[in-house]
C-alpha cells in the first residue's frame, strides 16, 4: 500500500457497554477501545496494545490510593488484572499490567517517588470517559506540578483514549508502543495527546499519537512541549528522543515551541498528511535539535531539517 494509503482515517461511532468486574460495586458504563489510525510500516504503536484479558475477568481494585511495592495485592512487584475508578499514585518499582483505568478523575495515574527505574505500566488502558467534569483531565503523568516528583517510569504497549490529555511527561518517563487517540475536547479544554513542560532524558518510541477531531480543530496538538514559564511550562527541557512515531491531527501536530528547548533527537517519524500545519517551531533554535533524521509526511514528502516547519499553504508558523 502506498505512504498516501496508510494515512486513511477509520473513525466508527461505538455504543457504550456496562463493563462488569468480578469484585462489588455497581457496573462502570464506558466505551470499548475505538477504531485506530492505520499505522505506517515501521512507525507507530503496534497491534497488541491494551488488554489482553477481556475486561470481565479484571477485579475491582478496593485497596489503597498509593500502590508501591508492599501494598497488598502487589506480588513479586506486580499488580495485574485490576479495574481502577479512581486517582492511584504509584511509588516505587511496581509493574502494572493488563489493567483498566476508567473514572472522571482529574488524574487517573500519578507516578511519585524517586525509585529507578520506577513503575512499569505494561497492556493497560485508560479510558477518561470523556470527561464533562473536567476540561484538562490526564491519563497519567509524573509532573512535578501534578502532585508528582518527577518519578522515573515506563508505559509500554498501552492505549489511552477519551482524556483530555493523554499524558504530562517529566524527567525519566518512556512512552513505547503505545497508541493514544480519539481525545475529548471539553468546553475550554486545552487537549494533547502528550505534554512535555519540564524535565529531561524523555523518550517517545514506536507510539501512534492521532489527534485528530472528526468535529473540528479544538485538538491543540499530538505534542505540546513548551520549557519557559512565558510560553506555558514549568522549567527548561532536554534530552528528548523522537524514534519510529506517527503523529496525526492538532491544530498544530507537533508544537515544539521554546528556546528552552535544547538537546532534542528525532528519527524515522512519519506526520500524517492533512494536518491544519504540520509544526510550530517558531522560537527554538534549530542547534537545539542535534538528531534530525528519515522525517517526512504520509505522503511521502521528506522533511529535511527542523527549520522546516512544515505550515500549512496559507498558514505561517512563524
Amino acid at each position: 500500500m502506498s505512504a498516501r494509503g496508510w494515512a486513511l482515517l477509520a473513525v466508527v461511532t461505538l455504543c457504550p457497554v456496562a463493563i462488569a468486574a468480578s469484585d462489588s460495586g455497581p457496573a462502570l458504563t464506558t466505551e470499548p477501545a475505538p477504531a485506530r489510525l492505520i499505522p505506517v510500516v515501521g512507525r507507530g504503536a503496534p497491534g497488541d496494545v491494551g488488554l489482553t484479558v477481556p475486561v470481565a475477568e479484571l477485579s475491582r481494585w478496593n485497596g489503597p490510593a498509593t500502590i508501591t511495592p508492599t501494598t497488598l495485592g502487589v506480588v513479586d512487584g506486580v499488580l495485574t488484572r485490576q479495574l481502577f475508578t479512581s486517582t492511584i499514585y504509584v511509588r516505587g518499582n511496581v509493574t502494572i499490567t493488563d489493567s483498566k483505568f476508567a473514572s472522571d478523575d482529574y488524574d487517573h495515574i500519578v507516578v511519585q517517588g524517586t525509585a529507578t527505574p520506577g513503575p512499569v505500566f505494561s497492556h493497560i488502558e485508560i479510558d477518561g470517559l470523556r470527561s464533562t467534569t473536567h476540561n484538562d483531565d490526564i491519563g497519567i503523568t509524573n509532573s512535578r506540578n501534578d502532585e508528582g516528583d518527577a518519578g522515573a517510569f515506563t508505559l509500554d504497549r498501552s492505549h489511552l483514549y477519551q482524556l483530555n490529555n493523554g499524558a504530562r511527561l517529566d524527567s525519566n518517563a518512556v512512552v513505547t508502543n503505545t497508541l493514544i487517540d480519539h481525545l475529548s475536547v471539553a468546553h475550554g479544554s486545552h487537549t494533547d495527546g502528550i505534554e512535555i513542560y519540564c524535565g529531561s532524558d524523555i523518550t517517545i518510541d514506536h507510539t501512534t499519537i492521532d489527534a485528530t477531531n472528526p468535529g473540528g480543530s479544538d485538538v491543540n496538538a499530538a505534542i505540546e512541549t513548551q520549557g519557559d514559564a512565558d510560553s506555558g511550562g514549568f522549567c527548561p527541557v532536554s534530552n528528548l528522543t523522537f524514534s519510529n512515531d506517527l503523529f496525526s491531527g492538532g491544530t498544530a501536530t507537533w508544537r515544539l515551541d521554546d528556546e528552552k528547548i535544547t538537546h532534542v533527537t528525532v528519527r524515522n517519524l512519519t506526520i500524517v498528511t492533512g494536518s491544519y500545519r504540520y509544526f510550530a517551531t517558531s522560537v527554538v533554535d534549530p542547534s537545539h535539535v542535534d538528531v534530525w533524521e528519515n522525517v517526512m509526511l504520509s505522503d511521502g514528502t521528506s522533511i529535511p531539517t527542523a527549520e522546516t516547519y512544515g505550515c500549512g499553504v496559507d498558514t505561517s508558523c512563524r
